[in-house]
């Protein structure tokens, strides 16, 4: 698909590889699949976080199109709202670590 970036095939890429392995990312491909596993995982916390918060994000109702967009943005807004607001929030805390592996076979 135009646009896209795989990463490449017969290479680590899963964080979990790279996890108590004291060798490095070898070569250019290898450094890619770990910033792109790397990234990857901090997008799918990201969206944990938000599905923890806001339910109706994991159970989304056959609502055309342009309302699961508006849904969407407004727990994305509300999301940052309580971000700012309340700086020391428990789920925050929960998503927060580096460390956290979200599951990435899915």
């Amino acid at each position: 698909m135009s646009g896209f970036l795989t990463p490449y095939r017969g290479e680590r890429y899963h964080l979990r590889d790279y996890r108590g392995s004291t060798r490095a990312p070898r070569g250019p491909t290898e450094l890619f699949n770990y910033r792109h596993s790397s990234l990857r995982n901090v997008i799918e916390r990201c969206f944990c976080v938000l599905k923890a918060r806001f339910p109706i994000l994991k159970l989304m109702s056959n609502y055309p199109p342009r309302r699961q967009r508006l849904i969407l943005i407004v727990c994305c807004v509300l999301h940052n709202f309580i971000q700012k607001e309340a700086r020391h929030d428990r789920m925050f805390r929960e998503f927060e670590l580096e460390d956290m592996i979200i599951d990435e076979e899915t």
